[in-house]
């Protein structure tokens, strides 16, 4: 089960700096696009790996999809210099305790 977790926070990773990269490409060089299709086939290519460990797809997909939220807000902050306000951090706190609730049932 570790592998699954490891497999899934590079995942994780993947998916932000796709994501990062395709933000990045709308005001600078058209490499960005590259990143963002790497970032993106990794991302998907790791979560069915981590699924194939014996992970929960309900709690490795709301790991994933949260973990991605949460790390692209805050990043996105410090990158490009986007809003991070008290609503922002509020919903990151919903949606860790939404994660939390789901991860408890298994």
């Amino acid at each position: 089960m570790i592998m699954g977790w490891v497999l899934l926070a590079i995942a994780i990773a993947s998916e932000v700096v796709g994501t990062l990269a395709m933000r990045a490409a709308v005001s600078g060089s058209p490499w960005w696009y590259l990143l963002t299709a790497i970032g993106y086939t990794a991302a998907f290519i790791l979560l069915p790996m981590a699924l194939r460990t014996g992970m929960p797809v309900g709690l490795s997909y709301a790991v994933w999809a949260s973990a991605g939220i949460v790390a692209t807000a805050i990043l996105a902050h410090f990158l490009f210099g986007e809003r991070f306000t008290v609503i922002t951090a509020a919903g990151i706190i919903l949606i860790t305790a939404g994660v939390a609730a789901i991860q408890s049932q298994h």
